[in-house]
């Protein structure tokens, strides 16, 4: 059996969860970091969030390569059914925002078959996620 399911089945188990009267908020960026693998090349990775009104992180991804529509589809899909722990319950929202406009249009469609209205926002409501190190651990005299 395919660890990924396919975007059908995903869109199938999506639209028969309960709908709430919620906008969440998603992005795919490309982090303000290098990974430095051993014996392998640095790369930046991308990273793809999903958020609640309240704060809560839905799915959080970090990706060698840049996601294609349809893996960000799938992550959005997979996090309606699955929260990461500490996010809710299993729910669809009514909206969801996104800070891209060419994923907006390649999802939009999808996402309306299931009752999600699809929407490009810029800048996003959430606090900014600060992918950079942190200076309060800089220890400097």
């Amino acid at each position: 059996m395919s660890k990924n399911p396919p975007i059908t089945k995903l869109l199938t188990k999506a639209s028969n969860l309960k709908q709430k009267d919620e906008t969440w908020e998603a992005t795919v960026r490309l982090g303000r970091f290098w990974i430095t693998p051993h014996r392998q090349p640095a790369y930046r990775p991308h990273i793809t969030l999903l958020s609640r009104p309240s704060g809560a992180i839905l799915c959080s991804q970090v990706q060698q390569l840049q996601p294609s529509p349809e893996q960000t589809l799938g992550q959005l899909l997979k996090a309606m059914c699955r929260p990461a722990p500490g996010a809710g319950r299993p729910c669809r929202p009514c909206q969801i925002d996104l800070d891209n406009p060419d994923l907006v249009a390649s999802l939009a469609p999808q996402l309306q078959t299931i009752g999600i209205d699809c929407q490009y926002r810029s800048p996003l409501r959430s606090p900014k996620i600060n992918c950079s190190p942190s200076k309060t651990n800089d220890r400097r005299t």
